[in-house]
């Protein structure tokens, strides 16, 4: 990855979690800007991270809170920033990667929804390359046929919505009670798991966006998650060059 660029970076513990992201993605520089939530300083050839953390504010995708739901009612100062952060990087064409939290605000900004409560996520689990990115995303290095293990800590998820995302990868079905609000609760137990895919990755269509629902940072350099998620990261960046 080239050295050229600037990791920018907003997420829950801020700098110690952002120095461990740096380290992932090939010790890029990084600056933690969640006290300045601007883009204005940085360039074409940098890129802006959005880390883990707390439930955004169902607001943001017009839902109200159900009863498993801890984000506020209304959007928090974190969820105002990096939704303002995301817009920013649009207008200016800048790349975006979202990590759990991070992936879910890029979802809602997509026009997408969120699933607030899903079981079977809290813990490791397989995942799966889509048939989308077998066919368009040409990975080096990566058999694209295999189950990769996923450092996995959530229990909301993007559910798609709008074609501004594609998916890249799907988990294994873990899913036993999808919850979109405390009118809408689906028993998986015996439903068609195709109506609900468990999105673990995402691409933007028309944007310079990343979702990655699991936690690579959980790993180190080595571990099949990690590894994986530093390939597509690195693919994507030199695409958008």
């Amino acid at each position: 990855m080239a050295s050229k660029k600037i990791l920018y970076y907003v997420g829950k513990s801020h700098y110690a979690e952002a120095e461990v992201f740096r380290d992932m993605f090939d010790d890029m520089k990084c600056i933690d800007i969640h006290n300045q939530p601007t883009t204005d300083i940085m360039t074409k050839h940098d890129v802006l991270l959005l880390g883990g953390g707390e439930d955004i504010s169902p607001a943001l995708y017009h839902s109200k809170p159900c009863q498993y739901n801890f984000g506020p009612a209304t959007p928090s100062r974190r969820d105002v920033v990096e939704s303002l952060l995301v817009r920013m990087a649009k207008e200016r064409n800048l790349p975006v990667i979202g990590i759990c939290r991070g992936a879910q605000m890029l979802g809602v900004e997509s026009g997408n929804m969120l699933v607030q409560h899903v079981t079977g996520h809290e813990r490791d689990h397989d995942i799966y390359f889509t048939d989308y990115a077998k066919r368009y995303a040409n990975i080096q290095d990566v058999d694209m046929g295999e189950y990769y293990p996923c450092l996995s800590s959530h229990h909301q998820m993007v559910y798609r919505v709008s074609d501004n995302i594609m998916p890249l990868m799907h988990s294994v079905p873990q899913t036993k009670v999808l919850i979109f609000s405390d009118t809408q609760v689906i028993d998986m137990s015996d439903g068609d798991t195709d109506l609900y895919p468990e999105l673990e990755m995402f691409v933007g269509l028309k944007r310079k966006i990343l979702g990655i629902q699991g936690h690579p940072e959980y790993g180190y350099i080595g571990h099949p998650f990690t590894d994986l998620s530093r390939k597509i990261v690195q693919h994507y960046l030199e695409s958008w060059e």
